[in-house]
């Protein structure tokens, strides 16, 4: 039987009116999945944060105890506090082939590796070494002869320079013997932060990692005859991104 559309209407209407939640009766029947979800429903979980993959490698000095913590710190204040060795150096490319293909994360493993091997000819990887450098003559700040401190070879002096070394603290530290590993010079992730800003600062300002004037460390020194830079090389063949 056919009704006409005046016999529809209130028909319609008289159901919607009986019936809980009809609606709108004369909406189109194509729809999207959200007009499906009740405004009452509680909103889903927040879509998941994707994990961190980089994973930093083992860096050699890690073959003393502990020394994990050390790569890890040094990874961190390079990402954080070295941004111009981020950036990379003119002479880069000798050290890292294929530096400027690298990631964020592969480029501060370089510099990592880079700042170990450093340290490794500077202090043997020692965190408590010190050495009297004889033609310094008085640092002014402990009012004694200069030593060179610490896994990177550092003095309470770098504090006046490098305001980013104002954890060495001589007030505290004047008290306790020469090698005493409380020392705030000898701790190594101060020890770090201070050296790895020292030397992004130097690169910053010369834009190479091997220069004369103005080096600090004489390992990376080219116009010292017995630096260490082609050692240094050698052990950086450790980083696999930079060559392959």
């Amino acid at each position: 039987m056919r009704f006409s559309k005046l016999v529809i209407f209130p028909l319609v209407a008289f159901a919607c009116a009986l019936s809980i939640g009809c609606g709108n009766a004369f909406q189109s029947s194509s729809y999207s999945k959200l007009d499906n979800v009740r405004s009452d429903d509680p909103p889903g979980p927040p879509p998941p944060v994707p994990p961190k993959t980089f994973q930093l490698p083992t860096i050699q000095w890690e073959a003393r105890d502990g020394a994990r913590q050390w790569s890890v710190h040094a990874f961190k204040t390079v990402l954080t506090k070295a941004p111009r060795l981020l950036e990379g150096a003119d002479d880069v490319t000798e050290y890292c082939p294929r530096y400027f293909e690298l990631s964020t994360e592969e480029r501060a493993w370089f510099w990592t590796a880079l700042i170990s091997g450093m340290a490794f000819y500077e202090s043997g990887w020692d965190p408590t070494g010190r050495m009297q450098e004889t033609t310094m003559g008085t640092d002014p700040v402990t009012g004694q002869p200069v030593y060179s401190e610490g896994l990177l070879q550092l003095s309470y002096q770098d504090r006046q320079g490098h305001p980013y070394c104002n954890e060495f603290d001589w007030s505290a530290d004047r008290h306790l013997a020469p090698r005493d590993p409380r020392k705030t010079i000898l701790n190594p992730e101060k020890n770090l932060s201070c050296g790895i800003q020292i030397l992004n600062r130097q690169i910053s300002k010369h834009r190479r990692i091997g220069i004369g004037k103005g080096a600090y460390w004489s390992v990376i020194k080219i116009t010292k005859p017995r630096n260490k830079i082609p050692k240094i090389k050698v052990r950086l063949r450790s980083v696999a991104p930079c060559f392959t």
